[in-house]
C-alpha cells in the first residue's frame, strides 16, 4: 500500500521502472510529471509512444489535482514502466472518492479521459485505500 507524506522527490527506480516520482498536487504537478516521463523515456520507447505518454500522464495529473479532494500538502506519485512492449503508466493519489469516468466535455475540461480512451492499448483503476489510474501503451512499432 502506498503512503501519501507531503513531499516533492524523485525517487529511486526499481528494474524497469523508468520514472518514479512524487510530486505536489498542485498547478505545477502536470508539467513536472509530463518533464518526467519525457526524460525517463527518452530513447526507451518510440517517439509517438513518448509524445502520447506526456500528453496522458499529464491529463491524468491534472485529474488528480482537479478532482481528487486531496489534502493542502497532498501530492500525486507517477511511475512509468516499460516491458514487453507495453509502457504502462500509473498516477496515484490520495482520493477515494467519486467517480472516475468520461463526461461530456465542456469549455472547462472533460476531454482528459476520452485521449486516454482513444489512446491508450488499455486503461483502468484501482481503489485500495487510495486511488490509482493505470494506462498501457503498446511501445512498438512506430507510428512515424
Amino acid at each position: 500500500m502506498c503512503s501519501f507524506e507531503p513531499a516533492v522527490t524523485r525517487a529511486a527506480t526499481a528494474p524497469g521502472t523508468a520514472v518514479a516520482l512524487t510530486v505536489a498536487a498542485d498547478r505545477q504537478a502536470p508539467a513536472a510529471a509530463r518533464n518526467a516521463i519525457g526524460a525517463g523515456l527518452a530513447g526507451r520507447v518510440a517517439d509517438d509512444v513518448l509524445r502520447d505518454a506526456r500528453l496522458l500522464v499529464s491529463e491524468l495529473v491534472t485529474n488528480s489535482v482537479r478532482h481528487a479532494v486531496l489534502a493542502a500538502d497532498g501530492v500525486v506519485r507517477i511511475s512509468a514502466d516499460v516491458s514487453g512492449g507495453i509502457l504502462r503508466l500509473n498516477v496515484d493519489d490520495a482520493g477515494t472518492s467519486g467517480t472516475i469516468a468520461a463526461r461530456p466535455p465542456t469549455p472547462e475540461g472533460g476531454f482528459g479521459l476520452h485521449l486516454v480512451e482513444a489512446l491508450a492499448h488499455r486503461w483502468g483503476v484501482t481503489r485500495e485505500g487510495f486511488t490509482s489510474v493505470w494506462v498501457e501503451l503498446a511501445c512498438w512499432p512506430s507510428r512515424d
